[in-house]
């Protein structure tokens, strides 16, 4: 086998010509890089835009710069956005350590050129420069971009109302990319929260906090740390940890952290059995429904366990269409409602509940699918309704089968909507979160007091010995035993 013998500078020559200048990054950067380069190679529509959730001091700008200009080297006459919060600092990167640092073992025919709001590079390709800062981006409108590149996005102006109604058209013939990357902004207001909710439902969003960072010494941790004024600081769970900390403030049930969420995730298996248990027939069944118009129908399938004080979900139905009518609505609840419970003991004794939203709706399962619901109000929706929910997932009282994650992700998804803290705001993939709203309306109904279980569980006496004191029909016999034999002290015949 013939070896090509090549000294240290071809062979970086030769990667620059080929717009792989990775080697320029350190160890920690490159689960970052990995993951950008994996989303632009993705030929997945619905990964058009992804987030990288990331701490402070770890070069994110340096990683977005390098893939910018690795787009560029790569391909021919393409075009990719770059932004950052202010023109100074975009400015930075041209005339600081950035532009200097990447380009110093570039070879000298491939070194882009700066005309003041781009980087001009010899095959064609360039990189358009712009900040948020006094609407600068507007000088960005028009044209058509291959990738877009929003560094420190949480702190952008105008990013929801400017910014990407400038960008994004451009991507409108290209089908190329859209990148966030910032550290969680202060401002619980601003636009980027809802942007990272959007990309957090939709499992679009890569987290890297400090300690991801294998790079950073202890001593120089123990010192971030006492700049931000404590470990347990909100700069420092923000800055460095990624955590958005007050955003609990807005949270429907800010109880449902992450860990919380997984914990009341039932595996199938633990799922399993619950079903086998021969004593869930007997439990009360629930089918909760959120009626939608326009908006998404969320039906949930539940039953209570009152041995152990606990509801658990069994699963879910997301109906939507304007042509979703009440017999549609009725098949699939008839429909799901044998397959989460087949065996008709099951199925004895099922509560149906839904909200008073739609009458009509109501009134069709009720005189002509036979389905009897029974409507609920949502007054005091905050002060009452959602308090018990979180109540009971603070006590550890619910537990979601497999089949309902989709109703535990949009409860621990959902927040209030601005300025109005007596409904939840909208999600582009929960609606009205309104999954949440069935399983208050359920909390708000389950039967605590009444105990399900018949009394000998319905054994057969002439099949099973059963003591007489647990016989109901021999209570008057053994009174008259008593009083015919009218037995001495000591002798009893009670119950």
């Amino acid at each position: 086998m013939a070896t090509i013998q090549a000294t240290k500078k071809q062979v970086y020559d030769e990667l620059w010509s080929r717009g792989e200048i990775r080697f320029l990054l350190y160890k920690h950067q490159m689960p970052i890089y990995n993951k950008i380069r994996e989303i632009l190679l993705s030929k997945d529509v619905d990964t058009n835009s992804y987030v990288i959730d990331c701490s402070r001091q770890f070069g994110k700008s340096f990683i977005m710069f390098l893939i910018a200009v690795e787009e560029c080297l790569r391909y021919p006459k393409r075009t990719v956005v770059y932004v950052g919060p202010l023109k100074s600092q975009v400015n930075e990167i041209i005339d600081g350590n950035t532009f200097s640092v990447v380009f110093a073992g570039c070879p000298i025919d491939l070194v882009p050129k700066h005309d003041g709001s781009a980087l001009e590079f010899p095959n064609g390709s360039r990189i358009r420069l712009a900040g948020t800062d006094n609407r600068n981006y507007l000088n960005l409108r028009g044209g058509a971009a291959h990738l877009i590149l929003l560094d420190e996005a949480a702190f952008m102006s105008d990013l929801e109302v400017g910014v990407l109604p400038t960008v994004e058209p451009m991507l409108k013939t290209t089908g190329g990319k859209l990148i966030f990357a910032s550290t969680p902004p202060e401002n619980l207001d601003h636009d980027y929260i809802d942007i990272l909710r959007d990309h957090e439902e939709a499992g679009l969003i890569s987290t890297y906090t400090i300690w991801d960072d294998k790079s950073v010494t202890e001593k120089e941790i123990e010192a971030i740390i006492s700049r931000c004024k404590g470990k347990d600081s909100t700069k420092f769970k923000r800055e460095y940890e990624c955590k958005r900390v007050a955003e609990s403030s807005v949270q429907v049930i800010p109880e449902l952290t992450l860990e919380v969420s997984q914990s009341i995730l039932l595996s199938k298996q633990e799922y399993l059995k619950i079903q086998e248990d021969p004593l869930t027939q007997y439990w009360r069944k629930y089918v909760i429904a959120d009626w939608g118009g326009r908006d998404l129908t969320a039906i949930l399938f539940a039953h209570y366990n009152f041995r152990q004080n606990m509801v658990i979900l069994d699963g879910h139905l997301s109906l939507v269409g304007q042509d979703m009518s009440s017999a549609r609505i009725a098949e699939a609840i008839k429909a799901k409602t044998v397959l989460i419970w087949p065996e008709e003991s099951y199925r004895k004794h099922v509560l149906h509940i839904c909200d008073s939203n739609n009458i009509l709706i109501q009134s069709d399962m009720i005189n002509v699918h036979g389905l009897n619901f029974i409507s609920t109000t949502k007054e005091k929706l905050k002060s009452q309704m959602v308090q018990k929910v979180r109540d009971w997932i603070y006590d550890d009282r619910l537990r979601v089968a497999p089949d309902a994650e989709f109703a535990l992700k949009s409860a621990s998804s959902a927040h209030w909507a601005k300025g109005d803290k007596d409904s939840f705001a909208k999600s582009k993939i929960y609606g009205h979160y309104d999954h949440l709203a069935a399983l208050v309306y359920l909390i708000r109904n389950v039967d605590e007091l009444t105990d399900p279980l018949p009394m000998l569980l319905g054994k057969d006496p002439n099949t099973h010995f059963i003591h007489p004191v647990l016989r109901p029909e021999l209570v008057g016999q053994t009174r008259e035993l008593a009083n015919i034999f009218n037995p001495r002290k000591g002798l009893s015949f009670r119950r």
